[in-house]
């Protein structure tokens, strides 16, 4: 008799989560990537879409580009969040990151993505291939002057100025202080 791919998935994450690290890195070969692939995008539960996603994005990147482009589109914000992880996180791959496939993908998420603090970690995304890609470079200028989230405006306006910018909280933070700031003034 065989097991159901959750079975095999649930076994494997239940595993990862009670064996010591040094022992998970020497078995990545051992992860069930085809299953885990499967219930990334096929479970019903988003916490397990979510932690499949971020698994396999540390055992088969390469091979998973599928799964994580087709996660780009789950309902659930936080399995869109590990999509773009694993889609475009460089120090998890052993190869270069395919720019012709991964910054059409990037920009047309960003283009329709509801979630103002995913947008802003699609800027980032776009921020470190845009040296490398005029279209990064494009819709980075698109979303400086466009995006409704002031936020992801200026997040976007300061890669393109100065090739970085701080994360969403930090903004958060830093127009708080400057709204206060203008109340005491004002």
């Amino acid at each position: 008799m065989s097991r159901s791919e959750a079975e095999v998935v649930d076994d494997y994450l239940r595993w990862l989560d009670t064996a010591p690290r040094d022992r998970t890195d020497r078995r990545r070969l051992d992860a069930p990537v085809l299953a885990l692939q499967t219930t990334a995008v096929a479970d019903p539960d988003p916490f397990r879409r979510a932690r499949c996603l971020a698994v396999l994005d540390h055992v088969a990147n390469e091979t998973s580009t599928h799964v994580f482009l087709t996660a780009l589109d789950d309902p659930v914000a936080d399995v869109r969040r590990h999509a773009v992880h694993g889609l475009t996180c460089e120090r998890c791959r052993t190869t270069d990151l395919c720019l012709v496939d991964v910054v059409p993908a990037v920009t047309s998420a960003l283009a329709f993505e509801p979630d103002a603090e995913i947008r802003h970690q699609l800027v980032t995304v776009l921020g470190r291939l845009g040296p490398r890609n005029s279209a990064a470079r494009d819709a980075l200028d698109d979303v400086a002057t466009n995006d409704p989230d002031p936020l992801v405006q200026a997040a976007a306006s300061s890669v393109l100025a100065t090739g970085h910018t701080r994360s969403r909280k930090a903004l958060q933070r830093l127009a708080r202080t400057t709204d206060r700031r203008r109340r005491r003034v004002g």
